[in-house]
């Protein structure tokens, strides 16, 4: 009875103690003050539209890309999704009559000089600028026709970055700003040093040998989108592996519980991912076929004519290190393009293996169990 009393006793005076205390002093709790602090960092804190950490890590290269006609979306600020733009179309419209207007100059430069002016080189440009030009006027149609399915990959990809966020692994975005500004600072570099090689090799002016790098500039910022939606895929996949390692290693749910993290998440997220992978695949297969086709070519002519230049009686330095500058872009686009690729494949072949090893764990549990059950 004395113990029925005191605990009667102590839900009277918490009862009495809530009752005294006022909201304000509620507030003032550090506990209270946690929760709340958590809870508006949750709301700040948007995986979605233009304050998601995604976009914020790739809008530098995002803008590059729609200055060039590479990037006809907008984000809808109501539904917080990438949407086809029809305003950004116009810089696409744009580049298409600039880089024509470019291939014309080009074609008319060599049509018009004296015969005794042509040489090997000058026609083996032209032609190479001719390969390139279609390339560049593919991307942008395709850019065009293809607007409602990146954005739909875009979407996707925030989609799985909100889930992820829910089941308590936010994304860091840290290592994509980094990727993307060493990308531009490497571009503006190797540019800016092909534009001044050019200039002093050829005997050009400014704008001349801008508006010939112009219909390279426009090829290469196609490879890098391709590149960064590929990493993109590749990191996430990434992330998957860490996921599934972490929670495999986990003590088994008949003695913790079940794990927030089980097998058939892991499997439902990475299927997820390589739907979107096989839809990027779709798009953006003739385009890999050209690119490489077309950096092949650049390189292979470029490295023919500085071996034949070594080889000469007089060599001509100032043309080898312009061309030897142009190289050095045509392998690092290669070299990006394969490390992309490999690296996203890679991982995503990975987390199979990952899949097996989990659900042959789980197996190999349930069965010890029925047989101490049976015991």
């Amino acid at each position: 009875m004395k113990i029925m009393k005191n605990k009667r006793n102590v839900r009277m005076a918490w009862h009495n103690t809530i009752n005294v205390m006022s909201s304000a002093e509620l507030r003032k709790r550090p506990l209270t003050m946690q929760i709340r602090a958590f809870a508006q960092r949750s709301k700040k804190k948007k995986y979605r539209g233009s304050e998601s950490p995604l976009y914020a890590a790739t809008c530098p290269l995002i803008y590059v890309t729609r200055v060039f006609g590479l990037a006809p979306y907008e984000f809808d600020d109501n539904q917080q999704i990438l949407v086809p733009s029809d305003i950004n179309i116009i810089y696409s419209i744009i580049w298409f009559c600039v880089n024509t207007y470019i291939i014309y100059t080009v074609l008319l430069s060599v049509i018009i000089s004296p015969p005794v002016e042509r040489h090997v080189l000058q026609f083996t440009e032209m032609a190479k600028a001719i390969f390139n030009y279609g390339v560049v006027i593919f991307e942008l149609v395709l850019c065009l026709y293809t607007r409602k399915q990146i954005t739909k990959i875009w979407n996707e990809i925030q989609e799985y970055d909100e889930i992820i966020c829910e089941l308590g692994y936010a994304r860091k975005e840290k290592k994509t700003c980094i990727w993307i500004w060493s990308i531009i600072a490497f571009s503006a570099v190797i540019w800016i040093a092909i534009n001044q090689l050019g200039m002093y090799a050829f005997d050009q002016s400014w704008i001349d040998n801008v508006l010939y790098m112009i219909l390279y500039v426009n090829s290469a910022t196609g490879v890098v989108k391709f590149s960064g939606l590929v990493m993109l895929l590749g990191q996430r996949f990434n992330q998957l592996i860490d996921i599934s390692q972490r929670n495999m290693l986990m003590t088994p749910t008949w003695l913790s519980g079940t794990p927030i993290i089980n097998v058939k998440i892991i499997e439902h997220l990475h299927n997820d991912m390589m739907v979107i992978a096989e839809n990027l695949n779709t798009i953006f297969s003739w385009s890999m076929m050209f690119w490489l086709g077309n950096l092949c070519l650049h390189s292979v002519s470029d490295i023919y004519f500085v071996m034949a230049w070594i080889s000469a009686e007089h060599i001509y330095w100032k043309l080898i290190r312009c061309l030897l500058a142009w190289i050095f872009l045509f392998i690092s686009q290669i070299i990006l393009l394969c490390y992309a690729c490999h690296y996203t494949s890679s991982q995503a072949n990975c987390i199979n293996y990952i899949i097996f090893r989990w659900k042959r764990q789980q197996y190999m549990r349930n069965k010890n169990m029925v047989r101490i059950d049976r015991v």
